[in-house]
């Protein structure tokens, strides 16, 4: 099915910046560009080579198909492989995801930065029910899925969710409603019925479910509706009946680039560079690779050595000469072209400049306005008002008014440079010099107006502010060797303050609302807190667009990363008393942060990975960037859903209030984790074991909890650990009650634990059975199970589909 696109027009516009004017000089001076460098590289590796056989297909139907794409053998690039399928009287071209369960996607349209497929038949749709879709890219292809993408659910009573492998664990949760159906027209979005969300750049592994709900009081439809969710490029969307639900067809935008290099550097070192002669190298960060481009003026062509190449435009041709002046004379060059005045003429030749003016002498007996040629300087006398002369002496004359002309015009070039390069360099210190000190005042005035309603009621101390080139110096230039840490909120380094102490630099990757919002979301919330279990923040640099933390170093990693035996070989695994300890200082944490800080705070990602270890197996809860200060007597906080699979609470997840009680149930999920050593999700499992706590609760309510605890705890056989465990995996349960209500306190959750450690101790004799011991909350397995499969399974089970 083809879509008719709307192209938008792009303009090229080059920017001469200080740098290039300097690298300019450089090679005036006898240096080398990076441009110079590249086309003297690139013309070693055309050395015998010719550019795309004429044999080859350009296009396929109605959609060109350019290098280096190709649709048969020997033409284009093998990753850029597409295929041409022949129906009937018409084509259409395909490309292959790459992926186990590949899909074959049409192409609509080829230009030089991206491509546009038909998704039309991704959607999920579905009437008074729930159905999922997926896309997987495997990382062997040379596309990813573009930012100008939306994620859309569209119909009245409808829902739907997004995730991706860019998402950094979150999900995108929609509902929408609407009081008449027929409101629903026009395009795919018109704020009526409707959501939408950009997707992160650079996916390739996408998952999204959508459909229709019960009917409610404001719906016509007594039955239910119906609904759908998809993921599209806004400029693509076509309709034929405005009136009907998902009538549209749209298309999806990906990005794609030669894989291989980290930058365009790289790529030039490689034999198999792609880019000819004069050609552009563009780095698409995305995939990631690089493309090739005729941006150079007096160019044209596709930028491939093996492809069209970068031709010389030959702007003096009928067809081309556009600027020269009537009088002026057209001479073409390599990259370029002038335009020269005729013999007696003067200007800068241009149509839109001087142009060309005739030059008007008195040479005695001509007339005014003669025009003086070398055929008739013969013929010249001085006139009997004149100065005696001869020809020689007109030559001699005409030449050193030249001399003198060329040499007025190359002192005031090396005037105008000297002063030019002066003003760079003095505009390029006061930029570096200014820039910082912006940013310093922007983030400083950002903090203080987001932490202001809670500084001055509470009057807490402040962070310490260092500056960029401490922290540089620090961590030796945030060399990748002091790399400890990365996800996607960016990479932590390890830096030495000149005082010696040790510190964990967080340094954000990219620039974006959500990154600054964490950031000082952080900033005030560890600044009121002080508790021996959370990571302790010792200040900021706000010199840079995204502030830097700087925290406590915690030398020992994660409890993920001790669990799942990524500490190395040397590391001892955790024993059940350590554990123990473990979950105990974790729920002291967590029970400071909901009773006795003030505001109350809920952390809102409860995981593993955020609980650092020390030498001596300490904890530090740590990641503050997605936690809520509680308003004075408020119960819940409504915001956007935020949280990681497998461990968001349901509850949560279905009505947005987020409480306590969330943090309630992803400790749970903890204590399963402490417990199995098992992943909170993994696709490698049955797709029915693929949560942990669907997986445990079936396994406990089997009557088989032994088959999934860590085998290393059970050596040697202990029936004193086994008690222990089993009261913690119930004490879990407590945690992952489907209702709020039904799940106790952090407090009551810390103070279980603490009577569970006392029970194992064994320096206490008499320990009384644990296995009977519980909260006093009922718990309903089969309860938990269908609210978890309702909710928190349809967030990793969507995404299943996606892998």
């Amino acid at each position: 099915m083809q879509c008719e696109l709307i192209r938008s027009s792009r303009a090229h516009v080059t920017l001469l910046s200080w740098t290039s004017f300097l690298a300019w000089a450089a090679l005036i001076l006898g240096g080398f560009t990076f441009e110079q460098i590249v086309a003297g590289r690139v013309q070693e590796f055309e050395s015998g080579a010719s550019q795309q056989q004429q044999t080859c297909s350009d296009a396929c139907g109605r959609v060109r198909v350019p290098y280096p794409f190709g649709t048969e053998a020997g033409c284009g690039l093998p990753q850029f492989r597409l295929q041409c399928e022949e129906n009937g009287d018409s084509s259409s071209l395909k490309l292959s995801t790459g992926a186990s369960e590949a899909r074959d996607l049409e192409i609509i349209d080829i230009l030089p930065d991206f491509l546009i497929v038909n998704a039309t038949n991704l959607r999920a749709a579905c009437c008074n029910c729930t159905t999922t879709s997926s896309l997987r890219f495997d990382d062997s292809v040379p596309y990813a899925v573009s930012g100008d993408n939306l994620f859309f659910v569209n119909g009245c009573n409808s829902h739907g969710y997004f995730t991706s492998d860019k998402s950094e664990g979150y999900i995108m949760k929609c509902e929408t409603g609407c009081a008449n159906p027929d409101q629903i027209r026009e395009n795919y979005c018109n704020s009526f019925g409707c959501c939408s969300s950009p997707v992160p750049s650079g996916s390739r592994v996408l998952s999204f479910s959508g459909g229709g709900g019960p009917a409610k009081n404001n719906s016509d439809s007594p039955d239910g509706t119906c609904g759908y969710s998809s993921i599209i490029y806004p400029e693509t969307y076509t309709t034929e009946r405005a009136d009907v639900l998902g009538s549209g067809r749209y298309g999806l935008k990906l990005s794609w680039a030669i894989q291989g290099p980290a930058s365009c550097e790289e790529a030039l070192q490689l034999s198999d560079y792609a880019c000819s002669a004069q050609a552009t190298c563009n780095f698409v960060k995305s995939v990631p690779g690089y493309t090739c481009s005729c941006d150079k003026k007096g160019y044209h062509g596709d930028g491939y050595k093996h492809g069209t190449g970068c031709s010389d435009t030959n702007e003096c041709e009928a067809s081309q000469l556009d600027d020269c002046h009537p009088d002026a004379t057209c001479i073409n060059y390599e990259g370029g072209h002038e335009c020269n005045c005729k013999p007696l003429f003067a200007g800068d030749g241009l149509i839109n400049g001087t142009g060309c003016k005739r030059v008007v002498q008195n040479f005695g007996p001509l007339t005014f306005g003669s025009t003086l040629t070398e055929s008739n300087l013969e013929d010249v006398d001085c006139g009997e008002n004149a100065t005696p002369c001869a020809r020689r002496t007109f030559k001699k004359k005409r030449q050193s008014t030249l001399a003198a002309f060329l040499a007025g015009i190359i002192s005031t070039s090396v005037l105008v440079f000297a002063l030019c390069a002066v003003g760079a360099y003095w505009g390029y210190k006061l930029l570096t010099r200014h820039q910082p000190m912006d940013f310093y005042t922007r983030n400083l005035s950002r903090l203080k107006s987001y932490s202001d309603r809670f500084s001055s009621q509470y009057g807490r101390d402040t962070a310490k502010m260092f500056s960029y080139k401490e922290l540089s110096k620090s961590a030796n230039g945030f060399s990748s060797d002091l790399e400890i840490g990365t996800g996607g909120y960016g990479t932590v380094f390890k830096g030495t303050l000149p005082n010696g102490t040790v510190v964990a630099i967080k340094k954000t990757n990219h620039v974006s609302d959500a990154g600054s919002e964490q950031f000082l979301n952080e900033v005030t919330i560890l600044s009121q807190v002080n508790h021996r279990n959370l990571v302790k923040l010792l200040g900021c640099c706000l010199e840079t667009e995204v502030p830097m933390l700087v925290y406590e170093y915690i030398p020992n990693g994660t409890l993920y990363e001790h669990l799942q035996g990524l500490r190395g070989e040397k590391a001892t695994p955790l024993d059940w008393s350590q554990r123990l300890q473990i979950a105990i200082e974790t729920a002291e944490a967590l029970t400071y942060l909901h009773s006795h800080a003030f505001p109350p705070i809920y952390h809102r990602d409860v995981k593993s990975t955020n609980i650092l270890l020390d030498n001596s197996l300490t904890v530090k809860v740590t990641d503050f960037g997605l936690s809520r200060l509680v308003p004075k007597d408020a119960t819940h906080v409504s915001t956007v859903v935020m949280g990681t699979p497998g461990y968001m609470d349901p509850e949560y997840y279905q009505n947005y209030q987020l409480t306590d009680k969330s943090d309630v149930y992803s400790f749970g999920v903890v204590l399963l984790e402490l417990i199995t050593s098992l992943k909170p999700v993994d696709f490698e499992r049955k797709p029915q074991q693929i949560n942990l706590a669907v997986l445990s609760i079936q396994a406990i309510k089997r009557g088989e909890l032994a088959d999934i605890v860590d085998p290393i705890l059970l050596i040697p056989s202990d029936p004193k650990v086994m008690e222990s465990i089993e009261a913690v995996a119930l004490l879990a349960l407590d945690c992952l009650a489907p209702q709020r209500e039904q799940r106790p306190t952090m407090k009551e959750v810390m103070e279980h634990l603490g009577k569970i450690k006392d029970a194992f101790n064994p320096e206490k004799p008499d320990r009384s059975p644990l296995n009977s011991e519980r909260l006093s909350v009922d718990v309903d397995l089969k309860r938990i199970l269908e609210d978890i499969s309702s909710a928190e399974c349809s967030m990793v089970l969507g995404d299943l589909e996606a892998r």
